[in-house]
């Protein structure tokens, strides 16, 4: 019943009813009885719905199971929701379904959802079906369809008809997809590439745009949020800077809904790989720690205590490149293998500096003390210089971070 006609907000999406095997009364008659009676204003008849400027309509048909296949009993007895192994026994035998087609025209609120909700669900009662609801591939008995699509009160009405499939890939990372926001007019949300220890924190954000859903309102999907937007919906506090959140469209895969897909994308974040760009969004908005959010605060400051340091740093070429005084050493910070590393310089080829790794890793995949290292000049955050007596030059950016770890102030710079 998609109907063509002028450009309008219009949400189209059907529920089947399925018998096990066979209806328990009439489906014509129940119809009939509903619409003439419960429901006599609930609906506008199909045949306006080209040409209609608002309003929700239903048509409702019957078609046999070869058409429209029950799915198999592995996947109810997965995805079914009050369904015993009697009924999914029967409904394999099932021969007709009937389905019904609602197409919302214009929406202001989500209140149409909750029609069709109630309509499938008398109609279920009535007839003895089982509710499948097609976006969000769940098989549904009539009492199950009534207590988690219409009395439920523990979750929103959106939540309720929003499901997240997700798992581990051939490649061993992540992915998850939203199913149902068709329903709502919205792309559904993908999350691709995810590190297996950014998979539970990043949930929250297809947490977060289900429940945008919800407090935006049908057909009125945001292309990207600012940091601040996130800042107040995360709750953090005052002054911490989140970072912003944008989207890219994306080719669906196999099992994905049949809708528009956005994932989130992660290429905007500082990282050289995506699990390294999602640990940033994570630690930043997500997980944040007291510290890391005193940091944010700060942000400004500490980056330019890092392009200062490389200013600085490149003043002490020479001195590499002429061979350093006996007990002197020039190290830098630099990330390295998705890590910040210290690294002893021992040469400076055009834009690159060679050295041996200083410190251990605090990853099981980085490389051990000692190991070699190349770090080009733009990469490095800061720099130490060891003089012969024993004192140390630079690490402004250090100073800064264990002061803020501290809960202190950072101590005045000398010029």
């Amino acid at each position: 019943m998609e109907a063509e006609g002028p450009k309008r907000n219009a949400a189209y999406f059907h529920y089947a009813l399925f018998f096990a095997p066979e209806p328990s009364a009439s489906v014509g008659i129940a119809v009939n009885r509903l619409l003439g009676d419960a429901f006599e204003d609930a609906f506008r008849p199909p045949a306006q719905a080209a040409t209609a400027q608002e309003g929700l309509f239903l048509h409702v048909k019957m078609a046999p199971t070869a058409e429209y296949s029950t799915p198999p009993p592995a996947f109810l007895r997965q995805k079914g929701v009050g369904l015993s192994e009697e009924a999914i026994a029967s409904l394999s035998s099932s021969r007709e379904v009937c389905l019904l087609e609602f197409f919302a025209v214009e929406p202001k609120n989500y209140e149409y959802l909750s029609r069709a909700d109630r309509f499938a669900g008398e109609l279920a009662k009535a007839t003895g079906g089982f509710v499948w609801d097609e976006e969000t591939r769940q098989m549904f008995s009539a009492e199950a369809w009534t207590a988690h699509r219409i009395e439920e009160r523990t979750r929103p009405l959106v939540a309720r008809h929003v499901v997240v499939h997700g798992g581990e890939m051939d490649t061993g990372s992540f992915r998850a997809v939203t199913l149902g926001l068709r329903k709502l007019g919205y792309p559904d949300y993908v999350l691709e590439d995810v590190d297996a220890r950014w998979w539970k924190p990043l949930g929250r954000l297809l947490e977060f745009l289900i429940a945008e859903t919800a407090r935006r309102g049908p057909f009125n999907a945001a292309p990207g949020y600012f940091g601040e937007e996130l800042r107040k919906a995360f709750e953090l506090p005052e002054g911490a800077i989140a970072p912003g959140l944008g989207f890219r469209d994306v080719e669906p895969r196999e099992g994905d809904p049949s809708n528009q897909l956005w994932a989130v994308d992660f290429s905007t974040y500082p990282g050289r790989s995506p699990a390294e760009r999602q640990e940033f969004l994570v630690q930043h908005l997500l997980e944040p720690d007291p510290a890391t959010l005193a940091l944010r605060a700060r942000q400004e400051e500490l980056l330019k205590l890092s392009q200062d340091a490389r200013l600085r740093l490149k003043e002490k070429r020479p001195l590499v490149e002429g061979g350093l005084p006996e007990g002197e050493r020039v190290l830098i910070k630099a990330r390295v293998d998705g890590e910040y590393r210290w690294l002893a310089v021992e040469k400076w080829v055009a834009e690159s500096l060679h050295g041996l790794l200083e410190d251990e890793p605090g990853r099981e995949s980085g490389r051990p003390k000692g190991s070699a290292a190349i770090v080009a000049e733009d990469e490095v955050f800061d720099y130490v210089h060891v003089h012969a007596d024993g004192t140390r030059e630079g690490d402004e950016t250090g100073k800064l971070i264990r002061s803020v770890e501290a809960g202190q102030s950072a101590p005045a710079s000398e010029d």
